[in-house]
């Protein structure tokens, strides 16, 4: 067993191939960008398709489709800011090209206690094709694990129209299903996944670009995404149709004036958070003209929706001054960073040792009013104490946290 340690922008690169490059159960641990990197290289496998993971009794379930025929390398990773999860490795297990089938893994491997303790966490694979010339593949987009009723799936046939899902609080209707001629290598067909995420298990944080127009006709620049709920709509390969989306938004904490939210979708927590135009139906929040899948959320301006608060009340009610909360401390793999805010800030949020090296920015920009959570992956950090700093231009909090190994 392997560990690479990160710092960089790659964990590994395959610069070029003159025989097969095989990387095979190793941990990758605090890498800025992708873990693995093919440059001019062709040839290797595609990544394994995930589809969900499920925090089912006994051990969680991951649901893939292997893209070649070989040995299939599972990681776990407390986050995926990247877009693909770094991570610690924790199975193999045999896959053939295009057949689904379903990994179950101990507990006992994942971070937290139990199935509760590991929704929220992520997985990602590889593959490595027992052709001799077979190279190890970039690692799968990742998954993030739920609770097995938060999951829903939907076959969708070619030329299918139509409502396709309503479940866990989110309906897919698809409006144009079909593929043009000079786009061969997209599908019409396939299977949709729909994970829903609750209070607890928020979004990993990105940044929120452009506006759209509100049910209510204004237009919205929106400034924060509801932690409290969002949703990730995951295909295999499904990518020649359009749809529309509506959301289930009753309850949602902090949402005051629905007729002032939008519609906020991402590919992956790699990319920012784009608005789109957005309708109200009852208690859902729609928006159509859609072609990409992946996270879905209620973009909201804080100042009339305060969705970031985290409070079961009605109305999140915005805190009196800035304040800074860190946990689980001690902690043996990461820790949430909170910073709660009574507006909208600038905020630096960073990590040092004790001897005052910095080891971890977690954010540098801003940041919408309430209480706005950050992830700090301890996994590269030696165990030791640590000093969490959040400087806002109003105030600069700190907290010891306590990394245990």
């Amino acid at each position: 067993r392997n560990r690479i340690l990160g710092g960089s922008e790659f964990g590994v690169s395959v610069i070029r191939q003159a025989e097969a490059t095989r990387i095979r159960q190793t941990d990758i641990e605090g890498v800025d960008g992708p873990s693995f990197t093919h440059f001019f290289l062709f040839g290797a496998a595609d990544p394994p398709s995930l589809a969900t993971a499920a925090a089912t009794s006994g051990s969680a379930s991951l649901t893939l489709t292997p893209r070649s025929t070989g040995p299939l390398d599972v990681f776990v990773s407390e986050d995926c800011a990247s877009g693909n999860a770094d991570g610690t490795y924790i199975a193999t297990v045999n896959g053939v090209e295009g057949a689904e089938q379903v990994v179950r893994l101990s507990y006992a491997d994942l971070p937290g206690q139990g199935n509760s303790g590991a929704i929220g966490s992520w997985f990602a694979a590889t593959s490595t094709p027992t052709a001799a010339d077979g190279t190890t593949s970039l690692f799968s987009d990742c998954v993030r694990i739920a609770d097995p009723a938060d999951l829903a799936q939907a076959d969708v046939a070619e030329g299918e129209t139509g409502e396709v899902l309503d479940d866990v609080g989110v309906e897919v209707e698809i409006t144009e299903n079909g593929v043009e001629p000079d786009a061969p290598a997209r599908r019409a067909s396939g299977t949709l996944y729909a994970a829903r995420y609750g209070a607890g298990v928020f979004p990993e944080p990105s940044p929120i670009e452009g506006s759209a127009t509100t049910p209510s006709g204004a237009t919205l620049a929106p400034n924060a995404v509801a932690l409290n709920r969002h949703w990730t709509l995951r295909t295999d390969d499904l990518d020649g149709v359009t749809y529309a989306v509506c959301l289930d938004i009753d309850g949602v904490p902090g949402v005051v004036e629905p007729s002032q939210l939008v519609v906020a979708s991402r590919p992956d927590a790699s990319a920012p958070w784009v608005p789109s135009a957005s309708t109200l139906e009852g208690g859902r929040l729609c928006a159509e003209g859609l072609t990409a899948w992946g996270d879905f959320g209620i973009g909201a301006d804080s100042a009339v929706n305060p969705v970031p608060g985290e409070t079961g009340d009605p109305v999140a009610v915005l805190p009196a001054v800035v304040a800074l909360s860190v946990y689980p401390n001690p902690t043996a793999m990461g820790a949430t960073v909170e910073i709660a805010l009574p507006e909208a800030a600038e905020v630096r949020a960073e990590v040092f040792d004790l001897l005052g090296r910095r080891v971890a920015v977690l954010h540098d920009g801003m940041l919408a009013a309430g209480a706005q959570a950050l992830r700090l992956d301890g996994a590269a950090l030696p165990g030791g104490v640590y000093v969490v700093r959040a400087a806002t231009p109003e105030a600069t909090l700190t907290q010891r946290l306590t990394l245990v190994r």
